[in-house]
């Protein structure tokens, strides 16, 4: 079972960052993510908070990536460039496909989501 860890580390008025941490028994995987507001307005959903946004991208992520191969600095709007279904699924596809638990089992791959604690996010 892996955590997932999401600390909002910065806003302004371009964009939110944060860090994202994936843990497992073995290893942490650490990730600087930016999200620029444009992007959030597009692809995100009105009634979700942008933390909410990025672990459902860090979802699609993991799908079918390995923590590990997920690169250790990204801004989420570049995603598209490099997934073609990505704005689908974050419009649709995926909401459909997540259920609203914090515990979450997508195919082989299982996690669960953690309110970070101040140590997480330094």
């Amino acid at each position: 079972m892996e955590e997932v860890i999401i600390c909002r580390t910065r806003e302004n008025d371009e964009k939110f960052e944060f860090r994202v941490s994936l843990l497992d028994n073995t290893d942490r995987t650490v990730h600087d993510v930016s999200l620029s507001h444009e992007d959030f307005e597009t692809f995100g959903l009105r009634s979700e908070s942008p933390e909410r946004f990025v672990e459902r991208c860090f979802d699609f992520l993991l799908e079918g990536l390995t923590k590990d191969s997920i690169r250790s600095e990204f801004d989420i709007g570049t995603m598209a460039e490099y997934f073609s279904d990505f704005a689908e699924e974050m419009r649709g596809g995926m909401m459909r496909h997540l259920a609203q638990t914090r515990h979450r089992g997508l195919g082989t791959h299982h996690y669960q989501v953690r309110t970070p604690q101040r140590s997480d996010c330094v």
